[in-house]
């Protein structure tokens, strides 16, 4: 029979080490995130474990989404690419929701929505993760990229741009960050959940700058975990885009983890056949599906989250939003942001 328990604080070393144990375990699942939610947005979680015969089983690390005058839900997990269940191999994720819906429908949560890489040919959810290998060496990696991606790169280092490392440039991150969100239409997160994520999870993280003499004109947050590296948030300020930022940033982070071990980049989430989708694809990364499950508790279908802000209305929003001061973008933007999973 399987049974459900609720994690505390105090179980957390517990959680950690079957996250650390689990080949599919993601950064996102590590127990410190529950703090970064509850920290930075007072976002109410559950953690979960599953157990048979007193042996844990599994995890479910979830976070409650109350938006005002909706009915709440579950998201596993929100401001991540995929997170979603744990579990041994032998026990289907099926087993498991016959007893972890009932439980969420208990406590007042009338949708659950698990994000996970699908391994599944038929998912058309027109949204993937994009990865590279990483090689062995750094002359390897260069010689992989295309031509052209090469000369890229060259051409910002012939604009004398340089690479910057130290989690001490979060002012300059979130500064970049905040104004390309701006442009992009966007609500921004707040400063205090980058500084939850820099403080909490200090030893899996580090940030990236690219500069034009000591001007930070592009900046990338690194995660570190396992032997993957993966980058959460990257920009670039928009004016500078035609010496090649990017570019250099991207080669910057791909050399680093050839130097140090690691064996993967993953680029993070795009809509395939978009700007950032063809954008990682130059870097002879891979895709691979993601699936974004929404189980309705109350009868009704719903579309994932992902599928409601990329919709007509939330374009329409897009194009207003842009408009607005970035000061009023700094002061609204985290406010509504705590709603968009």
């Amino acid at each position: 029979m399987l049974v459900i328990k609720e994690f505390l604080n105090n179980d957390s070393y517990q959680w950690n080490k079957y996250v650390n144990n689990h080949n599919d375990s993601t950064f996102y699942h590590l127990y410190e995130w529950r703090k970064i939610y509850e920290e930075s947005y007072k976002l109410k979680t559950y953690y979960l474990g599953f157990y048979i015969a007193d042996k844990l089983v599994g995890i479910l690390p979830s976070v409650i989404i109350d938006r005002p005058l909706t009915k709440s839900f579950a998201v596993s997990l929100p401001f991540s690419n995929y997170a979603g269940l744990l579990l041994e191999q032998s026990l289907s994720k099926e087993i498991v929701f016959e007893s972890l819906l009932p439980f969420l429908k208990n406590k007042k949560i009338y949708g659950f929505e698990n994000r996970s890489i699908s391994f599944d040919e038929n998912n058309d959810s027109g949204e993937v993760t994009l990865k590279r290998i990483l090689p062995t060496g750094v002359d390897i990696l260069w010689k992989d990229l295309d031509a052209k991606v090469r000369n890229q790169i060259r051409k910002a280092q012939r604009a004398g741009l340089n690479l910057r490392w130290g989690i001490d440039q979060l002012d300059e991150l979130y500064n970049i960050y905040s104004h390309n969100m701006l442009s992009l239409g966007t609500p921004v997160h707040s400063r205090l959940f980058f500084d939850s994520i820099c403080r909490i999870l200090k030893d899996y993280v580090d940030i990236l700058t690219i500069r034009q003499e000591d001007k930070a004109i592009a900046a990338m947050l690194l995660v570190k975990f396992k032997k993957q590296l993966s980058d959460p948030v990257a920009s670039s300020l928009k004016k500078y885009l035609s010496l090649n930022p990017n570019m250099l940033l991207y080669w910057g982070a791909l050399q680093y983890g050839c130097e140090n071990g690691y064996e993967e980049f993953d680029f993070g989430r795009s809509n395939v056949n978009s700007g950032t989708y063809n954008f990682k694809l130059q870097w002879d990364a891979k895709q691979f599906n993601l699936s974004y499950d929404f189980y309705s508790l109350i009868g009704n279908k719903k579309k994932s989250t992902i599928a409601s802000y990329r919709g007509s209305r939330a374009k329409m929003f897009s194009n207003v939003w842009k408009r607005i001061p970035y000061f009023m973008s700094l002061w609204i933007g985290p406010k509504l942001r705590k709603y968009i999973p």
